[in-house]
């Protein structure tokens, strides 16, 4: 029996200890919300309204709170009295001439016939928080949708889990055709290409780079056309440095290769002609060369004696014109008499020969 007489104090030090805000309302009146009564609030409910308990305590809910009636309190309050059934209220935002502006988590549930207990906490601080994460997660999504690169987003087991606008125009596909459906471990593409070694090094914590691949989507099941790509593969790492996703990176350089290829040929097509004429050049060399060989040209003023024939050489000596053109050229002399000479030479021979 002692024991039973202490449960009330027991059960108040222990409402007094609990780190949230406690109020008790009585519904006076069952079918009537506005005779909710505040019967009961601990000291820490008293710390988060900033009211003492000897101010709002035998004030209905309406008195102490007239703006909660907006959001609807009151009448959940009484319904909690009267199905007996608990309710999690959202997130409530409240401020009065006593309560300064905040953000309240509130649950009612049922006490006794005719009572409903509120806990509630102010969660303003949890709450900018989140708003502020909720800003930072869209200002990233900004990014991540516009940016000029193609970028995907993978679990580590190889599932597409989002993917941006660069890459739906990239592939001309739509994210929710291939996102939970395509597995990049699974795409005999990826395989043959090497992505998929790459992608697992990724899964290891390692970033990667693939400077140069081509990839053609209709292989792999999507719409759009080859592309020459330079990727990166990266990890995700959450703040126990474990990798929770692979960020897949791609910069279309299908243009570049397609001007790199022009080149190629067109420089190949240059060395062939270059080619071409060098070799015709050579030949031709060659045959100037043997030409020159067989042919030695004289020149310029040759000093030639009137009478005796000889020629005058750079030195200043005189020479037989035969000795001089065997000296300055490719010619060889063979010596004969010609028919005039002839005649006076041997003036006889020619009479017997004409006789």
């Amino acid at each position: 029996m002692g024991c039973q007489n202490d449960f009330p104090l027991l059960y108040q030090q222990l409402v007094e200890s609990i780190p949230v805000g406690i109020c008790v309302f009585q519904l006076e009146k069952f079918d009537d919300d506005s005779s909710l009564r505040l019967i009961f609030a601990n000291k820490i409910a008293e710390q988060i309204i900033g009211v003492g308990a000897g101010d709002i305590l035998g004030k209905t809910l309406d008195e102490n709170f007239p703006e909660l009636r907006k959001e609807g309190i009151p009448q959940i309050y009484a319904e909690v009295v009267r199905s007996k059934k608990p309710v999690i209220l959202d997130d409530v935002f409240y401020g009065d001439e006593w309560v300064d502006p905040a953000w309240f988590s509130v649950k009612a549930f049922p006490v006794g016939e005719d009572m409903v207990g509120a806990s509630f906490e102010n969660i303003t601080e949890r709450k900018d928080a989140d708003r502020a994460l909720a800003e930072k997660e869209e200002h990233f999504r900004t990014i991540f949708h516009q940016s000029p690169l193609s970028l995907q987003v993978m679990s580590v087991a190889g599932w597409m889990l989002e993917v941006n606008r660069s890459w739906e125009e990239l592939w001309q596909a739509k994210g929710e055709d291939v996102i939970g459906k395509f597995n990049v471990l699974d795409d005999a593409q990826a395989i043959s290409i090497g992505l998929t070694d790459k992608f697992k090094l990724a899964t290891l914590g390692e970033a990667v780079d693939l400077s140069e691949i081509y990839y053609d989507p209709q292989l792999s099941g999507f719409p759009g056309r080859g592309r020459w790509l330079s990727s990166r593969i990266y990890p995700i790492k959450d703040v126990h440095d474990k990798v929770k996703y692979i960020i897949i990176a791609h910069l279309d350089i299908t243009e570049l290769k397609k001007s790199e290829l022009e080149l190629l040929a067109h420089q190949e097509e240059l060395e062939e002609k270059v080619r071409t004429r060098t070799s015709k050049l050579l030949e031709t060399n060659d045959q100037l060369q043997q030409a020159l060989s067989e042919v030695r040209q004289l020149s310029g003023f040759l000093p030639i004696c009137a009478s005796c024939k000889k020629i005058r050489d750079d030195k200043g000596y005189w020479n037989q014109i035969e000795s001089y053109i065997r000296d300055h050229s490719e010619a060889e002399f063979s010596h004969s008499i010609c028919p005039g000479c002839t005649k006076k030479l041997y003036p006889d021979f020619c009479k017997k020969k004409e006789g």
